[in-house]
């Protein structure tokens, strides 16, 4: 999914937790005790025989720890709990802390799906994909996005090598009153729409639309990726390689560079598919999707963030949760 709105506030607060001056080790002003999904977990890895779950939820824990400065101190609980002690009892840093721990953070980069595609005995019948997907919005399905974009995974693609992503198509932040330009343009025979002709209004936002919240202002239109092909996430990223930073228009972006293991695979991968669309996956939705022009070496930049700081983004990216853990309670030492 999207950066949830806990981590879009810590972001407009300021991203990052920065550190108050002082001792190195203070005394814990408040702890925010939580709960990771045991259930999901074992769901998640079900046929994998070597997977270990207290090993997963030390990984898992490891992981918290990482996204959080040195002087929050991450402290394993009974069972699948654990405890994330700050060094200030003030709302603020409680909200930026939350935004660090809840947000899952993970990142794909996979093929957008077209017909030309043959790899072994796979190929894609995009034409009669699209078909079954639009039959499936048109019997209720296209209400329930509009309320919970993840009711997607729901829907069963006649080829199992074949996914539909949620893309966000939100309001023009430098066009006041317009939408994004939908991916749908780039990739017609790929993409389908999950909003009604009245919703895109010939690409003004309507007046029914401008009178929600920010954060509901937007159309939801689906992406075909290609689960089939080659794709590279968080595992294949080098942590040292990965940085907030921000494209030639000053708007936010993220820097990574893949391990030294990867970026060979990485370079082959983009020379493979020059003239293809790479999705990039964060969480779940595709946030862009841009054409291979030609091979590239094992480093990129993600451009086209959905919120106006990519630091916390880039912090999640280079230490995933496969699910965001619950809070239980705060507890005030």
């Amino acid at each position: 999914m999207r950066p949830t709105p806990l981590l879009v506030a810590a972001l407009l607060a300021g991203a990052a937790i920065t550190q108050d001056p002082g001792t190195t080790k203070p005394a814990t002003a408040v702890r925010l005790v939580y709960e990771l999904p045991v259930d999901a977990l074992q769901r998640a890895h079900r046929g994998d025989p070597d997977f270990d779950l207290e090993r997963a939820l030390a990984d898992t824990i490891a992981n918290v720890a990482r996204r959080m400065p040195e002087r929050a101190e991450v402290t394993r609980g009974d069972g699948a709990t654990f405890a994330v002690g700050l060094w200030r009892d003030s709302e603020r840093l409680i909200t930026q802390a939350r935004a660090l721990v809840e947000t899952a953070g993970t990142f794909e980069m996979r093929i957008v799906a077209n017909g030309d595609y043959a790899g072994g005995d796979v190929r894609f019948d995009l034409a009669a994909e699209r078909a079954a997907l639009q039959a499936w919005l048109d019997a209720g399905g296209r209400e329930r996005l509009a309320a919970d974009p993840t009711v997607i995974r729901e829907f069963t693609p006649g080829n199992r090598a074949l996914g539909w992503y949620v893309h966000r198509i939100e309001v023009d932040p430098d066009a006041a009153g317009r939408w994004q330009t939908p991916l749908a343009r780039s990739v017609p025979d790929a993409v389908v729409a999950a909003y009604r002709d009245s919703d895109w209004n010939d690409g003004a936002v309507p007046p029914q639309l401008r009178q929600q919240p920010a954060e509901a202002r937007f159309l939801v239109e689906l992406v075909a990726l290609n689960l089939h092909e080659e794709h590279f996430d968080n595992a294949d990223l080098d942590p040292d390689g990965v940085a907030a930073t921000q494209d030639g228009n000053g708007q936010p972006a993220v820097d990574y560079r893949l391990v030294d293991a990867r970026a060979m695979a990485y370079s082959d991968w983009s020379a493979r598919n020059v003239d293809q669309h790479a999705a990039m996956v964060w969480n779940g939705e595709v946030l862009r999707a841009p054409r291979f022009l030609c091979r590239i070496p094992g480093h990129g930049r993600i451009t086209g963030l959905p919120t106006r700081d990519a630091r916390a983004v880039a912090q999640a990216m280079v230490a995933p949760l496969p699910f965001p853990p619950k809070l239980l309670r705060i507890e005030r030492p």
